[in-house]
């Protein structure tokens, strides 16, 4: 039982405490420029390039996105924006055509139904071998887009993504905190690539070579099941840090607890079944920082249980084990306080903070809960629509 307990606890530390840690050592006396960190010269930065947006009904938004987008497309008539729209109910085909722009195209999807469908069927439709996808809320800057066209014109690199810089616009304590652990999976990010493990990527703003997408199923989507086949392929993924995207978080603790729901039951399944059994033993190193990363964190809570479980006996034994107890007891107090704060529209530090990291817990047990079950979603609803 002691064995089960300490184990227990050091799976559920591991991927916030001991994998971070193992990546600042190997980075540290590692080579100074890992290659995985791509580069190239300026004459890439004309290159042409494909931006895709799937929106579902996102008519209050589309049009501000398209306004946005047309200058970046200025640079190369070859490069264009493809506005998919995912059976739509509302103005949103109307709005995204309104500009009448040449380097803007407007479908419909007329295959399978949820964002995984639109962007298969728009990847079909691209001219350009760089293909950017971006979300309707998200902003791109020009001097990110140049940068993730230069960097996936090097070689080797088939998957960039840039620095999604979110925006706390309600104010919302539990998007604050939200935020802080956003911080820290870009860290994760920008330390993978340095040591070329890097095995995903962020939806609002990522880039593909066309030539490397395969088809992804009703389930997954782009940021997790690309970088995977890309990885696969002999190609390798790259975080940029400092070109920036700005994008909004979930408005509430209601619409980030339902975006981390569907983020894991999506995620889950679909990245254990895309890398697969054969990866495991071809590509031991990526398995290795891929699951540290992904998996095992989302697994957490349940270690996080079992440690609660197990320290309850053990506690009669020994004092330690009784202090051991009364820290668990205090933090998830702690959360429940939080809890009561954030229904009071109170923040205290700290607490707040405990609250935050034990609803993304939650939301990540109920997550893989559902994709275990098979009920992981295909239909794609926008973040702003969430807490509606």
């Amino acid at each position: 039982m002691e064995s089960a307990f300490w184990a227990s606890v050091f799976a559920a530390l591991y991927p916030y405490s001991v994998y971070p840690l193992i990546l600042l050592v190997a980075r540290r006396i590692g080579p100074g420029e890992s290659e995985a960190v791509p580069t190239a010269d300026d004459h890439a930065a004309s290159s042409p390039f494909t931006m895709i947006v799937a929106a579902h009904n996102e008519e209050a938004g589309i049009g501000r996105k398209v306004e946005e987008t047309v200058p970046l497309l200025a640079a190369d008539p070859a490069s264009e924006l493809i506005v998919v729209s995912d059976h739509s109910s509302d103005g949103t085909v109307e709005a995204a055509r309104a500009l009448g722009h040449p380097q803007v195209r407007v479908i419909e999807n007329q295959g399978s139904r949820g964002r995984a469908g639109a962007h298969n069927f728009a990847i079909g439709l691209a001219r350009n071998e760089c293909v950017l996808f971006s979300d309707v809320d998200t902003r791109v800057p020009e001097d990110t887009v140049r940068r993730m066209v230069r960097a996936l014109g090097t070689p080797r690199t088939g998957c960039v993504n840039a620095e999604i810089a979110f925006a706390e616009e309600s104010g919302d304590q539990v998007a604050r905190s939200a935020g802080l652990y956003w911080r820290f999976e870009v860290a994760l990010r920008a330390l993978e690539t340095r040591l070329g493990l890097l095995a995903t990527s962020s939806g609002p703003c990522m880039a593909v070579r066309r030539s490397l997408y395969r088809e992804i199923p009703p389930t997954g989507d782009v940021d997790f099941t690309s970088p995977l086949d890309v990885v696969e392929q002999g190609y390798r993924c790259a975080h940029l840090p400092g070109a920036l995207a700005f994008d909004v978080m979930p408005a509430n603790a209601a619409a980030e607890f339902k975006a981390r729901v569907r983020m894991v039951a999506k995620n889950f399944s679909g990245t254990v079944s895309r890398w697969g059994w054969r990866n495991l033993l071809r590509r031991p190193l990526y398995t290795w920082a891929l699951y540290s990363h992904k998996v095992w964190r989302w697994l957490t809570p349940y270690f996080m249980l079992a440690a609660l479980a197990l320290n309850v006996p053990l506690a009669l034994r020994h004092w330690g084990y009784g202090a051991l107890l009364g820290l668990q007891v205090a933090f998830y107090g702690a959360a429940l306080l939080g809890w009561a704060a954030y229904r009071g529209n109170r923040a205290w530090p700290v607490i707040s903070q405990i609250f935050a990291f034990a609803l993304a817990n939650t939301a990540f047990a109920i997550g893989v809960l559902k994709a275990l079950a098979g009920r992981a979603p295909s239909f794609y609803l926008p973040t702003r629509q969430l807490d509606k």
